[in-house]
């Protein structure tokens, strides 16, 4: 059985944005903007990161899961604009990544996503749709019990998206 992972990647970047958040948040230092700041900042993403990774390596282990091989940046690129932000890359966004020659090329991307309205815009609709999805079911449900009817008859198949 194949099970949908979108609930998975969507908290996975909800962690992340939030772990992001508290980083910038206890930034003690005089000047936010400075070299200094930004190497810190750096430094606990990337021992967050490791954490993280080991956490799910871990998790594959014990469940004899296989991770698969490195994609190339047009797939990663793709794959995080669909998931950050629920679209596809304008072809010149796709052409200037491609040109790009950093080494931490992928970790800019998904910083000037998380940074980007359009991940909020993205997320605000995933979290709704999760979410009233249930309630709606839920009143639903409670209306049709309230007919004398199955909560899972023709009512809710008709209404339910």
């Amino acid at each position: 059985m194949k099970r949908n992972r979108s609930p998975a990647i969507a908290m996975a970047f909800f962690l992340l944005a939030c772990a992001q958040s508290l980083l910038r948040a206890n930034d003690t230092t005089n000047a936010p903007d400075s070299a200094a700041a930004d190497s810190a900042r750096n430094d606990e993403a990337a021992a967050l990161a490791v954490k993280i990774d080991a956490m799910i390596a871990a998790r594959w282990a014990s469940s004899g899961v296989k991770p698969a091989v490195t994609s190339d940046d047009a797939e990663f690129m793709r794959r995080t604009y669909l998931d950050v932000a629920g679209k596809i890359p304008r072809v010149w966004e796709v052409r200037q990544f491609l040109a790009d020659t950093r080494t931490d090329k992928r970790q800019r991307l998904i910083e000037d996503l998380l940074a980007n309205p359009r991940y909020v815009n993205h997320f605000t609709n995933v979290w709704r749709a999760l979410l009233l999805r249930e309630s709606l079911y839920q009143r639903l449900a409670g209306i049709a019990v309230a007919r004398g009817e199955q909560p899972t008859g023709p009512i809710l198949r008709a209404e339910l998206p």
